[in-house]
């Protein structure tokens, strides 16, 4: 069995501690993840967007990148942000034994904290959000949290910078909220400062994932 769009809501609101796909309205808060990098270009602009605003976010890089990247992962949490797990060779979970993708996400976090020098949250989103309960029960074992999302972005696919930022103010951002995002998307940087101003204007604080289960403060 996988963990498709009809479980999810089932699984985030069944087993919170295995699989988060949003936080609680209550948190007042919304959450930006960044999916496929460390990216030699856009990473460094992206953390400079983020620096800006004094917004944090959590990037799930691969292990392929990383490998070739490890001062971009120090830059990375030496700015205040979580560098999350994404698998070393973004394989989808039809193409590897359950056993096969432990050793993956397992390889993979070494290597993020082997190049950080400090111990990172074990926090694994699968390549396109799918993975089976076994594998996922297997990774919450090893203290793993599965991390999917509430808002896609859509900004990897074909489009223009206006078409997106069009999209993506008409989306209705609730407290909660976990956006998908990607270093390598062809439009990510263009777009990036408008969708922070659109979700604080909607009087929501974007923060770590680990806020998003607590309430608002008044």
């Amino acid at each position: 069995m996988r963990i498709t769009a009809l479980l999810k809501g089932l699984a985030g609101r069944l087993a919170p501690s295995l699989v988060l796909v949003r936080g609680s309205p209550a948190s007042g808060a919304v959450a930006l993840t960044f999916d496929d990098g460390p990216h030699l270009t856009n990473t460094p602009l992206i953390l400079d967007v983020l620096a800006r605003f004094g917004v944090p976010a959590t990037f799930f890089v691969q292990g392929t990148s990383a490998s070739r990247t490890p001062d971009l992962l120090r830059d990375i949490a030496a700015r205040g942000h979580v560098v999350g797990n994404h698998g070393f060779q973004h394989l989808h979970w039809r193409r590897q034994p359950t056993a096969e993708l432990v050793r993956d996400v397992e390889a993979t976090q070494a290597l993020i904290q082997a190049s950080v020098g400090r111990p990172q949250p074990r926090l694994y989103r699968p390549p396109y959000g799918e993975i089976t309960a076994r594998a996922a029960f297997s990774l919450w074992r090893l203290g793993y949290r599965i991390v999917l999302w509430s808002v896609d972005s859509r900004d990897s696919f074909p489009g223009s910078p206006d078409g997106l930022l069009e999209a993506l103010g008409a989306s209705a951002v609730r407290g909660g909220d976990i956006f998908l995002l990607h270093d390598d998307g062809e439009h990510t940087v263009a777009v990036l400062p408008a969708l922070i101003e659109h979700i604080l204007r909607g009087r929501l604080r974007i923060r770590p994932l680990s806020e998003l289960s607590r309430r608002a403060r008044g």
